[in-house]
């Protein structure tokens, strides 16, 4: 069984049969719209925190520091497992160890989700976030496209691409029509294709059927 169909294709190539495919669900029911999208502030973006590099929060950062000098009002809340950075800019507010309550709160308090991700076999964070209405701007990393679609319920650049990443955003700021629509897409097709009971009945089946 796997979680996206990179996935698939990888393993099926080395396996010699073809896997099972069910992708990531979120719980729909708790990872929800409590703030109107409409009443976000306008210039505020959340990101997950990581150490790995693979992750490419170093990419968020460059963004973000961009970001902060065209926007000095720039709200950043950041989430993570990790000790905050010691060369963290004091304007970014770290949350380390942060609840699913207050993840939920972090998603519903910004217009946007910031993924600067160089490679990921899924990206949970960024489907969790759609669904509580924050638009995501990503990279095109491979995973992504489990569930994002450039121009429709996401902004997708080029993994690396740190400018790319900066226009994007800038657009969905100056654009509050474009960021409203963007994160309302993003909320329907969360709860139309990745709750948990379409992903346990996938299970189920999966079981049924001898895997």
């Amino acid at each position: 069984i796997v979680i996206s169909n990179y996935l698939k294709d990888i393993v099926e190539k080395y396996a010699g049969k073809q896997p099972i495919l069910i992708k990531n669900p979120v719980d729909i029911n708790f990872y929800k719209v409590i703030k109107p999208i409409e009443s976000r502030k306008k210039h505020s973006v959340s990101l997950l925190y990581h150490t790995k590099e693979h992750k490419g929060v170093k990419y968020a950062l460059e963004a973000l520091n961009a970001l902060r000098e065209k926007y000095p009002d720039l709200n950043v809340e950041m989430f993570g497992i990790f000790p905050a950075p010691v060369t963290l800019p004091s304007w970014i507010h770290y949350t380390k160890g942060a609840t699913p309550e207050q993840v939920l709160e972090i998603y519903n308090a910004t217009a946007v989700y910031l993924c600067a991700t160089v490679e990921e076999g899924y990206g949970l964070t960024g489907l969790e976030a759609m669904s509580c209405g924050t638009a995501l701007v990503s990279t095109g990393y491979r995973g992504v496209y489990e569930y994002a679609r450039s121009g429709e319920n996401a902004l997708l650049s080029p993994v690396k691409d740190v400018d790319a990443l900066v226009r994007n955003i800038s657009m969905l700021f100056d654009n509050q029509e474009k960021r409203i629509l963007i994160a309302k897409a993003g909320v329907e097709s969360v709860q139309k294709g990745f709750g948990w009971e379409r992903a346990v009945d996938l299970f189920e089946r999966a079981l049924e059927n001898g895997v």
